[in-house]
């Protein structure tokens, strides 16, 4: 459900409200084995609900500014609701894992222009997560593990390996500073060139699938730092169009998932390391005869 509030406050200030919520729940499936033999499986079961509030207020200073200022608000909370059977090791177990989720942000857009053919723009916004995630580790038949001590083919059952995490709960909180700064330039009206520098993440977290206690631990974020310069340029009337752009990324802390650990298997997200990324892209679009288009890139 989506409500959407726009009020013109005057001919150069607007407000806007966007209220939402959501609610979904799904199950699935998956015969990990992949072979004819009922051994590996795995059930999911989701159920997640959340509530977002954006807030912004649009305005423009003559013709020298545009700018947008405003928040964002995000709930959520979640159902794990899984059943892992690895039959040939007694690994059988159920989650009930409640997880709940909160986002704050404010954020601000000013364009600025000086002469008919320059722009320049600057953005900024501030984000504060909490994720907080308790788990839940029973047996199939909903007693505690460590109630049942079948011996499989291969020694004790790698249920042992879930004690400890029943009802023990792990939570990240982080904040961030994020920005953008460009430029763009019109040197006619069929060719404009930019240049800007952007900053981004991808959120932290609390590993969701740990094999003992000691792996239910949080993950920070993953940072990236973007260069971007280019053109866009029409011409012939508007007949060929002609994008250009270099680009540099540069990443923090890159989330990756380790399958080993110091105290056995595991299946646990980390800030593994850092890398970066660069590149060229080149678009084309041409219209040669009426009814006729050719596009590559």
């Amino acid at each position: 459900m989506v409500g959407t509030i726009d009020y013109q406050l005057s001919d150069s200030l607007s407000l806007k409200s966007i209220t939402a919520y959501r609610h979904a729940r799904g199950t699935s499936v998956v015969d990990i084995d992949g072979s004819p033999l009922d051994e590996i499986k795995e059930r999911f079961t989701n159920r997640h609900n959340q509530f977002t509030q954006e807030v912004r207020l649009n305005g423009k200073v003559g013709t020298f500014a545009d700018f947008t200022v405003g928040g964002f608000y995000y709930k959520a909370d979640d159902l794990i609701d899984d059943r892992i059977q690895i039959p040939i090791f007694f690994y059988d177990f159920e989650t009930q894992d409640p997880v709940k989720t909160r986002s704050i942000a404010g954020f601000a857009h000013l364009e600025l222009h000086p002469t008919e053919k320059l722009n320049i723009i600057g953005g900024l916004r501030y984000t504060d997560d909490r994720k907080s995630y308790r788990f839940s580790r029973l047996n199939y038949d909903g007693s505690p593990i460590g109630t049942i001590f079948p011996l499989g083919p291969f020694g004790p059952p790698l249920n042992f390996l879930q004690i400890g995490l029943d009802g023990l709960s792990s939570t990240f909180k982080g904040n961030r500073w994020d920005y953008r700064i460009g430029a763009n330039y019109h040197w006619t009206d069929s060719l404009m060139t930019y240049a800007q520098v952007s900053t981004g993440f991808k959120g932290g977290g609390v590993n969701p699938q740990p094999f003992t206690a000691a792996q239910a631990q949080p993950f920070g974020p993953e940072k990236l730092t973007t260069w971007e310069g280019g053109f866009k340029s029409e011409f012939l009337d508007r007949a060929v169009r002609l994008n250009g752009a270099l680009f540099y990324n540069e990443y923090k802390d890159i989330q990756r998932k380790l399958f080993s650990c110091a105290d056995g298997p595991c299946s646990r997200t980390v800030n593994a390391g850092d890398g970066h990324s660069y590149g060229a892209e080149l678009e084309a679009y041409l219209r040669p005869a009426p009814g006729l288009t050719i596009d590559g890139s």
